[in-house]
């Protein structure tokens, strides 16, 4: 069995991030778009939330969220709703940027709360997408692997 590095693994991380490389060549091009449907531009951080239950933290913890939005695991899942049609359990008002916008590497927002939801963001079948994520160094400079399935 395969021990995992460490949480705080910075050096490990980064060596993998640079490892990789592009398959792009005259056998496999990438023969990307070079019309765009929508343009998504998502910031990848954590935030401060209430929490009163919380005995650690002061009454607050530590959330992740995608361009100021904490997920709320629903009770149903999000293609069971969508294909039978089960209103109330998502909404579609994920944002397609950031809400406020600031140095996302630098000095973070004075409010480091964010909105808790299970909010979509719609697209219809067959659009072409552009996705941006940037990272944030909101609480503390980070490193997120990040990837996509989809």
């Amino acid at each position: 069995l395969t021990i995992p590095p460490p949480k705080n693994a910075t050096a490990i991380a980064n060596q993998f991030t640079n490892s990789l490389r592009s398959l792009n060549s005259k056998t496999f091009p990438a023969k990307v778009p070079l019309t765009v449907d929508h343009s998504l531009f998502f910031t990848v951080g954590l935030g401060i939330n209430p929490c009163p239950t919380c005995k650690a933290g002061n009454g607050s913890r530590v959330v992740a969220s995608i361009n100021n939005v904490t997920f709320v695991m629903p009770t149903t899942a999000l293609l069971q709703a969508h294909f039978f049609n089960i209103s109330g359990v998502f909404t579609t008002d994920f944002p397609a940027k950031p809400p406020h916008v600031f140095n996302y590497t630098g000095t973070p927002p004075t409010n480091l709360q964010t909105t808790s939801g299970t909010k979509a963001y719609r697209l219809p079948y067959n659009s072409t997408v552009q996705l941006v994520m940037q990272d944030t160094g909101i609480i503390s400079p980070e490193n997120h692997p990040i990837h996509l399935h989809g």
